[in-house]
């Protein structure tokens, strides 16, 4: 009777510790950094998500860092987001023991400021009254795909109502494999943009911007 009850105990406990021990040694991790992809310098408050997980989403600090820890078998998706960059995501799956390690490298968005004017890439444009707005395509001329990965430099010059002449160079941004740029709240004045994409001959175009005015331009590069 007493190796019995013995038993049961026995048996009890490891229902109980043991196997959510060997479950919680099983659990996967992913950590990593994240880097801007032209400075290859760390990112500080990018929103870091992994899909379904409680500790979602974490917020790099001056080191670019994260880590997620105790995660259970299956697939995810790691999602990265900061302003001023293009967003990040990456598949995965863990099995037993995983522990990925990500390096995340975030493409920036082209912003800059413009006597407290913003040029963005993306969408939404906030236009406001009295500034102009150029929207770009990249295609390769002979099927007419989008081109990713085109480097965009913008060089412009204005006049201010005092007369005063503005120049300033340079504005640049990668777009994605969109091939698709909005520029926005442009300050009236000529605006010249050049655009690379490896492999294909450089482009340039120049506009002459009035107020509350928009401009479509389609680049269409010739493969060298």
């Amino acid at each position: 009777m007493q190796r019995s009850i013995f038993h049961l105990f026995l048996f009890v406990y490891l229902s109980v510790f043991a196997i959510p021990n060997a479950v919680m040694a099983q659990a996967g991790s992913v950590s990593g950094q994240v880097v801007n992809e032209k400075s290859g310098r760390p990112l500080s408050g990018a929103s870091v998500e992994l899909q379904h997980h409680s500790q979602s989403p974490y917020v790099t600090d001056k080191t670019g860092r994260f880590s997620f820890a105790g995660i259970n078998w299956g697939k995810y998706t790691l999602r990265v987001s900061r302003e001023g960059f293009w967003d990040f995501q990456k598949p995965m799956e863990i099995t037993s023991d995983s522990a990925i390690v990500v390096t995340v490298v975030l493409k920036q968005k082209l912003y800059v400021h413009e006597d407290g004017q913003g040029i963005i890439l993306q969408e939404p444009c906030d236009a406001k009254s009295g500034f102009g707005t150029i929207i770009l395509y990249v295609r390769d001329r002979e099927n007419d795909r989008s081109l990713s990965n085109a480097e965009i430099v913008m060089e412009s010059e204005y006049v201010d109502t005092s007369g005063t002449i503005h120049k300033f160079c340079c504005s640049s941004g990668t777009l994605d494999s969109t091939g698709y740029v909005k520029l926005c709240n442009l300050q009236p004045g000529d605006h010249t943009i050049f655009v690379n994409v490896n492999e294909y001959e450089r482009d340039r175009y120049t506009e002459t911007v009035a107020p509350d005015s928009t401009y479509t331009h389609h680049f269409r590069l010739k493969k060298l």
